[in-house]
């Protein structure tokens, strides 16, 4: 997934990316950061509809015919009325699937969360569209496909929170898939931290910080019961 307001650049990017080994381009036009939105990338573009024509069509015409490109939106930047032209910009770019954040921009992750838009999203266009924004529970699954006609979901920060969703909702939605073990909260976290040693070659120093904002969703919203004692460890 890359993100970025300049057709070329991105088109470039994601030609470096298909040349290290990526078999599918994701475009980020949903990301609300206000880093990233003041550096013209993410939701920023939710604002320019023809601009998201662009990068997509730069992009698409830059990978090879075989590697897939993608988009994911928000409903819009200060309103849900803004996906269906910006669905549609995408979808004239040539992407190949939609993903569909079913809040605004100025929403943030603030409830409430919108998904009846995403249905006439998958009319409008006819490509396949992942809904995607505040799937917690199965329950939150199966409600999210009722009110959609979705057939994917995206998980984000529930899969974060519990780290078992991702293959029971695979489960539910009738994937063969292996059923989870329960969690076990020390394991998980060891293995993070080797993987941050992996991957930097050293005890990376922000490691204690992003073990603490996932266990942070992890103990908002699913059944980690240590976070009063995570949060004072420095070490």
């Amino acid at each position: 997934q890359i993100l970025g307001g300049h057709p070329e650049r991105m088109a470039l990017s994601a030609l470096a990316a298909v040349r290290a080994g990526a078999k599918a381009i994701d475009l980020n036009f949903g990301c609300p950061a206000p880093t990233v939105n003041r550096n013209d990338g993410g939701a920023s573009l939710l604002r320019h509809p023809c601009r998201i024509r662009e990068i997509v069509a730069a992009v698409r015409s830059a990978v090879p015919k075989e590697i897939p490109v993608s988009a994911k939106l928000r409903l819009g930047w200060d309103s849900t009325d803004a996906i269906f032209e910006n669905a549609q910009m995408a979808a004239e770019g040539g992407a190949a699937w939609l993903t569909v954040h079913a809040r605004t921009r100025v929403q943030g992750y603030a409830p409430p969360v919108c998904w009846p838009p995403i249905r006439r999203v998958r009319e409008q266009t006819g490509l396949p569209v992942v809904a995607n924004g505040d799937i917690w529970t199965l329950d939150d699954l199966r409600q999210c496909g009722e009110e959609t006609g979705a057939e994917h979901f995206m998980l984000g920060r529930a899969a974060l929170a519990d780290p078992r969703l991702p293959a029971l909702a695979s489960l539910e939605l009738g994937i063969e898939t292996p059923v989870p073990p329960p969690i076990v909260w020390s394991a998980l976290m060891r293995r993070l931290v080797h993987w941050n040693v992996v991957l930097t070659c050293q005890a990376h120093p922000k490691s204690v910080v992003k073990l603490k904002q996932w266990l942070k969703f992890a103990h908002l919203h699913g059944d980690f019961r240590h976070w009063d004692v995570v949060k004072r460890t420095d070490d």
